[in-house]
C-alpha cells in the first residue's frame, strides 16, 4: 500500500505557488507625482475640449477613474485632430486610468487602437507607458508581448527592465525563476558597467579640467538613483528568497509522511487537529475493514476498504495542497513589504501622475 502511495506521489507534480500580491496607490500618493506633460495654456482651458481635459485630470488625481476616463474620452472627441500631442496625452491618460482601475485588458486593448501604438522614446511618459504595458500584458499572460516590452526597455531603461524581471518572478510565485534572475550576471554586469562608466567620465572630465566631481555626478543623478535602487531591489529579493527557503515546508515530504502514517504529514505542517482527524478516520475505517474480513463479510470489507482508500489517498493529496498553501502564505508575508518598500510593485515604478 505504501509503495502504491509513493508511486501516486510521484504523479502529483511539482510544487506550485499562487501568491496574491498587489498594491493600490492612494489619492495622496498620486497627487505627489508631477504630470509628464505641459500644463494647459489659458487659451486651451477656454475651449470645450480643454475644459473636459482639465476635468479629467482633476478626477484622475482624486483616483475617481471612471469619471476621469469619461472626461478624457469626451475631450478626445471634441479636440481638433491637428492637436496631435494633446490627443496622444489623452490616450495615455485613458490607458493609465484603466490600469490604475485594475482593468489591464481594457488598458491594452485601448493602447493597441490608440495613437500611442507607434510611440517613440521622445514621448514624455514613455517610461511609465512601458511599465504599464508590461504589467498589463503580464497579468493577462501575454508572454510574447511582455517580452517585446522588456526588449524595448533594455535599450531605454535597463535598470527598470531588470527590476521588472525580479518583479515578474515574485508576483507569479516562480521560485526557480527568481533564483535564476538573482544568479543572472546581467544585473551585476549592468551595475558594474554603469559604475565604471561614471568613474571614467569623472576622471576624463576632471583631467581635462572641464567639470568638478560634484557637477559630474549631478549630471548623472537619475542614473545613480536607479543604480542604487536596483542594488537594493536585488538585495531585498535575495533576502526574500532566503527567508522563503528557510520557512517553507516540503510538499513531497508532507505527502510522503501522510502515506507512511495518515495525519503525520499534517502534523509536520503544524495542523494538529487535522492530523488527529486523519489518523482517527483512517484508523477507524481500516479497523472496520479488518473486522468485516475476519468475520467473512467480504462485501462489507471491500466497501469499507474503498472508503479507506479514498481517505488515504485524499490525505496524501491534501497534505501536498496544505503545504503549498502554507508556502504561499510564507511567500506573501516575506514579499509584500519588500516589494512595497523597494518599489518593486510596477504601479510604484511610475514616475508621473495626472
Amino acid at each position: 500500500m505504501i509503495y502504491l502511495a509513493l508511486l501516486f506521489i510521484s504523479f502529483l507534480g511539482a510544487e506550485t505557488l499562487s501568491p496574491k500580491l498587489g498594491y493600490f496607490v492612494q489619492e495622496i500618493y498620486m497627487q505627489q507625482l508631477d504630470s509628464p506633460f505641459a500644463p494647459l495654456t489659458e487659451e486651451e482651458r477656454k475651449t470645450q475640449w480643454g475644459k473636459e481635459y482639465h476635468i479629467g485630470l482633476s478626477f484622475g488625481k482624486q483616483l475617481d477613474l471612471y469619471q476621469a476616463i469619461t472626461a478624457f474620452k469626451r475631450a478626445s472627441i471634441l479636440i481638433p485632430k491637428d492637436h496631435f500631442q494633446r490627443c496622444r496625452e489623452m490616450d495615455y491618460h485613458i490607458i493609465k486610468a484603466y490600469y490604475l482601475g485594475g482593468q489591464p485588458q481594457l488598458a491594452t486593448e485601448f493602447f493597441e487602437q490608440s495613437l500611442l501604438a507607434t510611440i517613440e522614446p521622445t514621448f514624455s511618459a514613455f517610461h511609465d507607458l512601458l511599465v504599464i504595458l508590461y504589467d498589463a500584458y503580464t497579468s493577462q499572460k501575454e508572454g510574447e508581448k511582455s517580452e517585446t516590452i522588456l526588449k524595448v526597455m533594455e535599450n531605454t531603461f535597463p535598470f527598470e527592465k531588470e527590476k521588472l524581471a525580479l518583479t515578474s518572478s515574485i508576483l507569479s510565485g516562480d521560485i526557480d525563476g527568481l533564483k535564476s534572475t538573482l544568479k543572472n550576471p546581467s544585473i551585476d554586469s549592468l551595475i558594474a558597467s554603469v559604475e565604471t562608466s561614471l568613474d571614467s567620465q569623472f576622471f576624463e572630465e576632471t583631467e581635462r579640467g572641464l567639470i568638478s566631481k560634484e557637477i559630474s555626478y549631478e549630471k548623472e543623478e537619475q542614473k545613480l538613483k536607479e543604480l542604487y535602487a536596483l542594488k537594493e531591489c536585488k538585495k531585498a529579493s535575495d533576502e526574500l528568497y532566503k527567508e522563503y527557503l528557510h520557512h517553507r515546508k516540503n510538499p513531497t515530504l508532507a505527502s510522503g509522511l501522510n502515506a507512511i502514517l495518515p495525519g503525520l504529514g499534517y502534523l509536520y505542517l503544524g495542523q494538529k487537529q487535522s492530523a488527529l482527524t486523519a489518523l482517527f478516520i483512517n484508523g477507524l475505517t481500516t479497523a472496520a475493514a479488518v473486522y468485516f474480513y475476519k468475520n467473512d463479510n467480504l462485501p462489507a470489507a471491500l466497501l469499507t476498504l474503498s472508503f479507506e482508500s479514498g481517505w488515504y489517498f485524499g490525505g496524501i493529496v491534501g497534505a501536498k495542497h496544505e503545504a503549498e498553501f502554507f508556502n504561499t502564505r510564507v511567500f506573501e508575508g516575506a514579499a509584500h513589504y519588500r516589494m512595497r518598500d523597494h518599489k518593486l510593485y510596477p504601479i510604484l515604478m511610475l514616475r508621473y501622475g495626472f
